[in-house]
């Protein structure tokens, strides 16, 4: 029945899914995640007192947050980052991922190995206050430099002090690893940015390899500082909700000073928003190589789903390699609309992150694409996506387009896109479509939708997974939103990965795994468990390369 199932797949996809005179196939998706080595006990984050650990929920094996890059001297070079292991956190709202992953594979996505890379306690850090000593490594970012080095940025933090009790001890920094030989092995971690104290919350890093300058790389991050003004010591900090940059000429050996590229005054320094998040930079190929940062304001409370203010994109430019910054908006009317389960309205998506995005350039041309979630065009009211153009480097972009022309009346949420070589326009995506109301499962799937470079043509959808999967499996979110239990949402990712080779794409994104039970929901008031655990190995990311003729 299995071998019947793979023929028919194949056919369908190699017979109806055309686009023109190119036709697009996915070949079968690759579960490249293997089981957590960690202890159920968690006795890795040396606490003195496991028993203080109240309010946390560990959900081991699961991964998440999965990102791509490929070695530009060798396509068939690929290597995924990827955050693996969660300790959840009803006290503080908040999350801390124990363990970053870095996979590289040597034979274009077929097979994919695990490295040596540890920047976490529980991965095996041992030296106090090194660079890989943190409790919890987050939001990880890949790129490749032009000579095909490859490094791995994440900011990594302590929610508590090493060796002691569970108070909230914001020692972090921007951390960077180095590999090269295609993502086998890093060497020492090294950061180029750290705080051990309490003046600074590194927040939504990215790090990008510049395609045209020699040994040049570039960091873009959000430094929320308003969340830790009233421990701060420093005089001179003002509780200012930045966006910072850096750069490293000589291979990631040494790094500028943080540069303030823009400072959002808080509106109420009890909330601390707006806030920047999910920052992005990209070279242009323009005779400058001009530098473009975007980012999403936040402008609502984060684990607030009532109506609140719309969200903003915002663009900067820069002609003198990040020296200075020119900014400009791409929409400031982003309307609220979580995708949610439909029928229980449990948001699938973390709400700390309303509005998802994603940005690419088309190397060959300058064209810049966003996809972003907005439900303008969901005739239901309902979560969708929306892709728009700018032709100028960021200046100025095209009206907004449905990702999904065809199904805008389902819910679509988690946007990616990536430009081939040819100037194909691919946008990934999930949704519902396969769902009925009532149903045990909560059926979603992962799809391509190809546009031309001007985005006037959409080309088509191609379907990534084979069979639909349950995101009721996922694991139960850490917002507090909930006041009778504590947590409220599903978690499945903040982000997902797709990068175009050559003409071809590959994507990596999260599914959930059949065989487990719904994670359990904690009980109110949030502080008043002790640790609990959940070794389901809930979801999985997995790798799809999806070739086109």
């Amino acid at each position: 029945m299995k071998l019947l199932w793979n023929l028919l797949w194949l056919i369908f996809f190699s017979t109806s899914t055309c686009f023109g005179a190119l036709k697009a196939k996915p070949h079968a998706p690759v579960h490249t995640t293997r089981l957590s080595p960690l202890p159920d006990d968690l006795s890795c984050l040396r606490v003195n007192d496991p028993a203080e650990l109240r309010g946390y929920e560990y959900f081991k094996n699961v991964t998440f947050d999965p990102q791509l890059a490929i070695n530009p001297h060798n396509p068939k070079n690929m290597v995924m980052v990827l955050q693996q292991d969660v300790l959840t956190n009803a006290i503080y709202n908040g999350s801390a991922t124990l363990g970053v992953a870095a996979l590289y594979t040597f034979d274009g996505g077929h097979t994919w190995d695990y490295s040596d890379l540890v920047l976490s306690r529980c991965q095996g850090a041992t030296a106090f206050k090194g660079n890989d000593n943190f409790i919890s490594a987050y939001f990880p970012s890949v790129t490749f430099d032009k000579e095909g080095n490859c490094y791995i940025l994440s900011s990594s933090y302590n929610l508590f002090n090493a060796n002691a009790k569970t108070l909230p001890n914001m020692c972090e920094g921007n951390i960077v690893a180095k590999s090269t030989n295609g993502g086998i092995t890093w060497n020492r971690a090294q950061s180029a940015f750290r705080d051990d104290g309490t003046c600074h919350f590194l927040d939504f890093p990215q790090i990008q390899g510049d395609p045209y300058r020699s040994s040049t790389l570039y960091i873009v991050s959000s430094d929320h500082t308003c969340l830790v003004q009233d421990q701060c010591q420093d005089e001179n900090a003002n509780g200012n909700q930045n966006v910072f940059f850096q750069k490293s000429t000589d291979g990631g050996n040494h790094w500028s000073a943080p540069l303030i590229i823009d400072s959002f005054v808080p509106i109420d320094f009890d909330i601390c928003i707006p806030r920047p998040i999910l920052n992005q930079l990209f070279v242009l190929p323009d005779r400058h190589n001009t530098l473009l940062v975007s980012t999403v304001l936040q402008k609502h409370v984060p684990d607030d789903i009532s109506p609140t203010l719309p969200d903003s994109i915002l663009v900067w430019r820069s002609k003198d390699q990040g020296e200075t910054w020119k900014g400009y908006t791409i929409t400031e009317n982003i309307r609220h609309q979580m995708a949610v389960d439909p029928d229980s309205a449990d948001p699938v998506l973390p709400v700390t992150g309303l509005l998802m995005k994603d940005m690419a350039v088309n190397p060959s041309n300058g064209y810049v694409y966003v996809v972003y979630a907005d439900p303008q065009f969901n005739p239901t009211g309902q979560a969708g996506c929306v892709i728009r153009v700018s032709k100028d480097g960021g200046k100025t972009w095209s009206r907004p387009k449905p990702v999904n022309p065809k199904t805008t009346n389902i819910q679509t949420f988690l946007p990616s896109v990536a430009i081939a070589k040819d100037g194909t326009v691919g946008v990934l995506f999930y949704d519902f479509r396969h769902f009925t109301p009532g149903e045990e499962s909560l059926k979603t799937d992962v799809w391509l939708s190809l546009f031309d470079k001007n985005l006037d043509k959409h080309q088509g959808e191609v379907r990534l997974t084979k069979e639909s999967f349950n995101s009721r499996l996922a694991i139960r979110g850490y917002n507090g939103v909930d006041a009778t239990t504590c947590h409220f949402d599903y978690y499945l990712s903040s982000n997902i990965g797709l990068e175009a080779n050559g003409n071809h794409f590959e994507a990596c994104f999260v599914v959930t795994n059949d065989g487990c039970p719904e994670a359990q929901i904690a009980s109110f008031p949030c502080d008043s468990f002790s640790l609990s655990v959940d070794t389901c190995n809930r979801q999985d990311v997995v790798y799809v390369h999806i070739h086109r003729d």
